[in-house]
């Protein structure tokens, strides 16, 4: 349905594009497998150091260059191994167009809940006002 919008006059450029990072767990081998395209992010969070889990699908003028919907698309599947303790956090477009990931985890590790986490985080995207929706989850990885 986004790609029948079309695309911008005079370019190939489409005026819409899907993103999206998808997570499955597999809890008896401790593993995550990441899928994503498009800008949105998502971060492994462990001993309070964020790592990246996924790349930013952007051209120079900040257009999406691979999303849901394109013809072809191949999604970029990362495993990770989780251990108790880890976090994983995923967050929209309008989260990565306030922050750095760098900036989002420590705005997250600074808090001991999810929940005040998750507001703290929120809080600091509106203070950039990147016009765009808020979007985040965080996921504690336990033991159970």
């Amino acid at each position: 349905e986004v790609n029948g919008w079309g695309t911008i006059e005079a370019s190939s450029r489409p005026l819409g594009a899907c993103a999206a990072t998808v997570v499955l767990i597999d809890e008896q081998r401790a593993q995550a497998w990441i899928l994503h395209a498009g800008d949105t992010r998502a971060a492994l969070i462990r001993d309070g150091t964020g790592q990246l889990l996924t790349a930013l699908d952007q051209g120079p003028d900040g257009e999406l260059v691979r999303y849901f919907g394109q013809a072809g698309l191949q999604l970029q599947a990362t495993a990770v191994r989780l251990e108790p303790g880890d976090r994983l956090l995923l967050v929209s477009d309008g989260v990565t167009k306030s922050l750095t990931m760098s900036e989002a985890v420590t705005v997250v590790e600074q808090h001991a809940t999810r929940a005040a986490s998750l507001r703290a985080l929120g809080q600091a995207c509106l203070r950039v006002d990147s016009g765009d929706d808020i979007t985040a989850l965080l996921m504690d990885i336990d033991d159970d």
